[in-house]
């Protein structure tokens, strides 16, 4: 900006300009055009339309685009300043905001947590999920996205995976611990432990404080999932941590019948199921936190969103279905998938608000409610979560 402030945009998409030609209305496509909600005015740029092909031409009182053979006048002079013959903005149509229309690769890979280009095509071309529709035109470019690099760059691949594979739900549970991290959750947490179910590779999540909290939402973990399944868990895999190796984490597992196995110490590869579902979950959360440009104390509620978006995406273990299909036996719907770090605005009920009061609260997503439909926003002005 003109004060050498930077302002990052939210997205990337393709817009139609709808501006007058003299009397004649004309709609322009502008590709990759970047949005910024906190950029009060549209700004449209030279060079970028001369990078495309177009010519522009400024005159004393006019301005005019060349492109393809084609020249419209769509500009007059506004004082120092030119600018557009734009159309109303009800009059005018966006690419991708109506449920009718076709968003980008892009943003659903945004959408998704950042996850591969190639298993967000995998999840429309094989019809895994309901409500997403992507403009199967769209050229991506693979290594373009900041996320990504920042959050994703890595060494060294994990082991390959097991050649056990379970044949009900419940056979078998693999569980680690992540943490703890650098800085708090907004609410206070150090530590998240994760449950892996080795059958459908449905993932359960869990933030929490101290590790000493293992055993209550193992305990959690196992009275929920036997009552949705009808199962019993009957055996679960982990490190050989001080958490899941007291003496209370025993008794519990032999009052319950479940087949405690250790991983031998200092060899995390036979754990390796979860380990690498953590890396990814951490993976996802690093990139989504970067391109949003939260502070890290976001950490907690990206985790959640980030296992949330897991369980709806492919996994080699499976053939073309989803964790969440295989856990619930029905296709997930993801049409209420948002970009995480995106603001909001949340309207006030008539009963909160005076006359003159503002009718809506802007907000950041910050993910999906653990239980029922929704969605879990920040509110930027009470600092608090809705």
């Amino acid at each position: 900006m003109a004060d050498n402030s930077i302002l990052f945009p939210y997205g990337k998409g393709d817009v139609y300009l709808a501006v007058y030609d003299g009397t004649e209305k004309v709609n322009v496509m502008l590709k990759e055009v970047p949005y910024g909600a906190k950029i009060q005015n549209k700004l449209l740029s030279s060079p970028s339309m001369t990078e495309k092909g177009a010519t522009v031409e400024f005159k004393s009182q006019s301005c005019k685009i060349s492109i393809h053979g084609k020249t419209y006048s769509i500009g007059h002079k506004h004082g120092k300043l030119y600018k557009l013959n734009s159309v109303p903005e009800d009059q005018t149509c966006c690419l991708g905001t109506a449920d009718s229309k076709a968003d980008s690769l892009s943003l659903w890979h945004l959408r998704y947590g950042h996850l591969g280009y190639d298993n967000v095509k995998l999840l429309n071309g094989k019809d895994m999920v309901d409500g997403m529709k992507i403009n199967s035109t769209e050229e991506v470019d693979r290594y373009s996205c900041e996320g990504c690099a920042m959050g994703k760059q890595h060494r060294q691949p994990f082991p390959k995976k097991s050649q056990h594979k379970s044949s009900k739900p419940l056979e078998l549970i693999h569980s680690d611990v992540c943490g703890p991290m650098s800085v708090p959750s907004v609410g206070g947490s150090r530590f998240f432990v994760t449950f892996i179910d080795d059958f459908s590779r449905y993932t359960y999540v869990y933030i929490i404080k101290h590790k000493s909290e293992v055993l209550e939402k193992f305990q959690e973990f196992v009275e929920q999932t036997e009552n949705l399944t009808g199962l019993r868990v009957k055996s679960l895999r982990s490190d050989n941590e001080s958490e899941y190796e007291s003496k209370a984490f025993k008794e519990y597992c032999k009052s319950k019948g479940i087949m405690k196995e250790d991983t031998i110490p200092y060899t995390p590869q036979q754990n390796g199921i979860a380990e690498r579902a953590n890396r990814t979950i951490m993976e996802t959360v690093r990139s989504m936190l970067y391109h949003a440009h939260l502070p890290l104390s976001f950490w907690g509620e990206a985790v959640s969103t980030a296992v949330y978006l897991k369980n709806r995406s492919p996994t080699s273990c499976l053939k073309d279905i989803t964790p969440f299909e295989c856990w619930f036996n029905k296709r997930p719907d993801v049409s209420n998938i948002k970009v995480f770090g995106c603001k909001t605005y949340v309207h006030v009920p008539d009963q909160k608000r005076r006359k003159l009061d503002k009718k809506s609260i802007p907000c950041v997503f910050v993910g999906y409610p653990t239980i029922g439909k929704g969605y879990k926003l920040y509110n930027l002005e009470s600092k608090q979560m809705i």
